[in-house]
């Protein structure tokens, strides 16, 4: 891949119920991987109804805020610096933990 680069402020940003994201980085990008999706995610408290990605692979790199990952069978509580690793179609809901918004990088790749 060449060299991509994104300021601060620029970027395609998509926002959904309690979530933002502001796409950085994506297969159409000079020489990046085919299906790769890098963005910032912002989360904010119980406003997010959850989703899944059905061919994708999803990685989270936390920013200082705690998250909680909801999931049908259960939640956990994450801290700045976790990574979790969401697998292909799996439902899950991440949102802040606090009053105030949790930030994340977000990677995606299509499974297989």
């Amino acid at each position: 891949m060449t060299t991509h680069v994104v300021k601060n402020g620029e970027g395609k940003v998509r926002l959904l119920p309690g979530v933002a994201a502001r796409r950085l980085v994506d297969d159409s990008a000079a020489g990046a991987l085919d299906g790769l999706i890098v963005s910032e995610v912002t989360f904010l408290a119980d406003t997010n109804p959850g989703h899944r990605h059905p061919e994708q692979e999803a990685f989270y790199f936390l920013d200082p805020v705690r998250v909680r990952l909801a999931e049908p069978e259960e939640e956990f509580e994450l801290e700045a610096g976790d990574c979790l690793y969401v697998a292909p179609d799996r439902f899950h809901q991440v949102r802040s933990a606090s009053e105030l918004p949790a930030r994340a990088v977000a990677v995606k790749t299509r499974s297989g």
